[in-house]
């Protein structure tokens, strides 16, 4: 009999990979709808200015290895589209492809899979009772739903949301709280986090936006917003446990509360700590507007 104490369990065990069924399905891919998919047009003007031989070169101190003003270190050739997933109304929603690339020095290969999805947004709602003044304890207003890709059945993270090809980040922001959580805010209650940190910064010249949560594979720039609401005690109790949600559109979103204190080990989801990093980072410094 084996004296070695049992292993820990492993999640994996508990599964069977090749109980999942799988197919190949080879759907027709329309290039028209590719050339005029917001993510695509963006992602291509950024990419050949990326490559597009530099005029002259700053020389001064100031300049930062991220500004993005051309080079031609970079070859690029073909894009190879692979994949391209609409949703239900026809509307382009991500596109898979492959471009090739390599370094002009000696040719080695530049990794060049590629999924677009195009810019989201995410809101840290901050709320408090009316009745506990304000001192009180600010709750973090979360989201909890199916993450199929993770797997998990109640992801938690913040409420957020894919832009609508229009480019008004406050507008998608403001949009999406209300559809996630019910609660209606208007452009000027949201506080652009990632513009306030990156203000006058380097970083505000390498023609990018937000921050990227993936930026190996995809190009989903994520814009963080703050959002602070004051409200009577029965409001808040009343989210706690809250169904929301699109349901036309397959969304089943229960919502949590959790005390801003607690917010840094709750959830495993990026945005949150992306948004608590940049909150903090710009409250210790002073940067964040008077009224929060």
């Amino acid at each position: 009999m084996s004296s070695n104490p049992p292993s820990a369990e492993n999640p994996r065990d508990h599964g069977d990979p090749d109980a999942l069924s799988l197919t190949v399905k080879n759907t027709p891919i329309n290039l028209d709808k590719v050339h005029t998919f917001a993510a695509y047009r963006d992602w291509a003007a950024k990419l050949t200015r990326l490559v597009t031989p530099p005029g002259e070169q700053d020389s001064s101190d100031n300049a930062h290895p991220q500004a993005v003003t051309g080079s031609t270190d970079i070859h690029i050739g073909a894009a190879h589209v692979q994949s391209v997933d609409e949703f239900g109304s026809g509307k382009v929603g991500f596109v898979k492809l492959r471009l090739d690339a390599h370094y002009a020095v000696d040719e080695a290969p530049i990794p060049g899979v590629v999924f677009l999805r195009g810019g989201s947004v995410a809101i840290l709602l901050l709320i408090r009772a009316a009745e506990d003044g304000p001192e009180g304890v600010e709750y973090a207003v979360l989201t909890v739903q199916p993450r199929l890709a993770v797997p998990h059945p109640r992801f938690v993270e913040l409420p957020a949301g894919m832009l609508d090809g229009s480019g008004a980040f406050k507008g998608a922001a403001a949009r999406e709280l209300g559809e996630e959580t019910g609660i209606q805010v208007t452009e000027a209650d949201l506080i652009d986090l990632t513009e306030l940190a990156y203000a006058d910064t380097a970083l505000e010249r390498d023609g990018l936006t937000g921050v990227y949560p993936s930026p190996g594979a995809c190009d989903e720039s994520l814009r963080l917003y703050l959002c602070r609401k004051t409200v009577r005690r029965s409001q808040l109790e009343e989210l706690r446990g809250r169904l929301t949600g699109q349901r036309a559109t397959g969304e089943r979103i229960a919502l949590r509360l959790c005390p801003l204190d607690q917010l840094w080990r709750e959830t495993r989801d990026v945005k949150v700590l992306a948004a608590l990093a940049l909150y903090e980072g710009l409250r210790r410094n002073g940067r964040l507007p008077k009224t929060t």
